[in-house]
């Protein structure tokens, strides 16, 4: 509205220098008067070409005094080009350190999915050889069991010798056979602790091999967590600005549920599938899609279905399985994904302390509504931390809105600072929710 208004003062300006100096014209004309000592001709020319400029000049003067971008146009361009070849110096350069981080990080992720991969590989050896020593402890306890029982037997029919005479023949024959069934037993007690030794030193190589490659996986995890930082400085200016809004932090949990261990490996393979079309329904709610898959936002790593089928299938307990977003993930944009296998734990026993802080009764009540929040908020984040299923807005925690307003009475109702402990209700295991809490207020 305000440039069509501007137009038409411009034309109304023009029209009216125009007539006006038509209008001069003719009577100068009419007159024959002169100008400069001129013909009255060569007057009405002049009067023609000075009524042009004043149109023009009154055209760009009415511009720049109304607009600043015609102001800039005619004498701050030169200034303004500067700037932005400067800007895309800059910009330039930001870009190019960003795709060398990004190219670190990708470096690295490849890096500890390798990782990840040998470490199950191995864990997987290590269930298979605990097994198979168990199974051996358990056939070594049975034959010296058995060695005990025919020892024993033999101890008996020496002192049956010994004692008489008269049955010699008979106990000599039973003798015989026990002594073979007691060397039988003895040689059979030697080739499986044969066996077990080596398992064992198995076991112990890959307990090694497997705290190094823990070692390992820790490090590369605080190296990639340092360039995510890193990365996460230079984009987050351009991310907001470029790429949208950001759904999906790398390392997030995307959704997590409990699975019980020990079934088949195809009944285990259902549940992870209706897992993932669960977890699928929540990525697509935050807004992250497979471009030409509608209604489609997860991407698993390639292979990690079937090793996470097949370690849960050889657990022997329920277990709390979490999707995790590899990368940041923007809007619009797919989730990459793994699996992280979490075995069935207890992180706190009943009447344990879980978190505390300190509160002042003398305050506001929002001030003391707000520490108790913020309280449950760190409860939280240490459960999930160690291991805990979330629910699907990622709680743990269960305290009832009446306990939460006697805590907040109680606290009024001290006049200084109090110290507010919250203390697990019963025995807390990673795979049972919710998380019961009770509080306690002392001096």
């Amino acid at each position: 509205m305000y440039g069509i208004i501007l137009v038409l003062v411009l034309v109304a300006t023009g029209g009216l220098v125009a007539f006006w100096g038509d209008k001069v014209g003719r009577r100068i004309g009419k007159k024959r008067l002169t100008l400069f000592g001129l013909r009255p001709r060569y007057t009405s020319i002049v009067i023609t070409i000075i009524t042009g400029i004043v149109i023009s000049t009154a055209t760009l003067t009415i511009l720049a005094v109304v607009s600043q971008d015609v102001r800039t146009a005619l004498f701050g361009m030169k200034q303004l080009q500067e700037s932005l070849a400067t800007s895309e110096s800059h910009l330039a350069s930001v870009s190019a350190d960003l795709a060398r981080k990004t190219s670190q990080v990708q470096t690295l992720s490849d890096a500890i999915t390798k990782k990840t991969e040998e470490y199950q590989h191995l864990n997987s050896k290590l269930l298979s050889v605990q097994k198979e020593r168990d199974r051996v402890s358990g056939e070594l306890a049975v034959v010296s069991d058995h060695y005990a029982k025919i020892k024993a037997e033999y101890q008996s029919m020496q002192h049956a010798y010994e004692k008489t005479k008269h049955d010699y023949t008979r106990a000599r024959g039973e003798l015989a056979k026990t002594s073979s069934e007691l060397a039988s037993a003895q040689s059979k007690v030697e080739s499986l602790r044969s066996q077990l030794a080596p398992l064992e030193k198995q076991v112990e190589s890959l307990e090694k091999e497997r705290y190094n490659l823990l070692a390992t996986k820790k490090r590369l995890e605080t190296e990639i967590n340092l360039l995510d930082k890193e990365r996460d400085q230079l984009k987050t200016g351009l991310e907001s600005m470029v790429f949208g809004k950001v759904v999906y932090r790398a390392d997030e949990i995307v959704f997590s549920t409990v699975i019980a261990g020990g079934g088949s490996t195809e009944a285990v393979q259902t549940e992870l599938s209706s897992f993932l079309a669960q977890a699928n329904k929540v990525a697509v709610s935050r807004g992250a899609r497979i471009e030409g898959k509608q209604g489609i936002a997860i991407k698993l790593l390639e292979g990690n279905f079937d090793t996470a089928s097949s370690i849960i299938a050889q657990l022997s307990d329920d277990v709390v399985v979490r999707l995790i977003s590899m990368t940041n993930v923007v809007e619009g944009e797919p989730v990459l994904t793994y699996f992280q296998i979490l075995p069935k734990t207890k992180i706190w026993s009943e009447g344990e302390t879980i978190a505390s802080c300190q509160l002042d009764g003398r305050g506001s009540l929002e001030q003391i509504q707000l520490g108790i929040m913020e309280l449950l908020y760190t409860v939280n984040n240490l459960a999930i931390s160690r291991g805990m299923v979330a629910d699907a807005e990622g709680k743990v925690g269960d305290l009832s809105l009446g306990e939460f307003r006697k805590t907040v009475t109680s606290i009024r109702a001290i006049d200084g600072l109090v110290t507010v402990e919250a203390k697990a209700a019963q025995d807390v295991w990673t795979t049972v929710l919710p998380l019961s809490l009770k509080l306690k207020i002392s001096r």
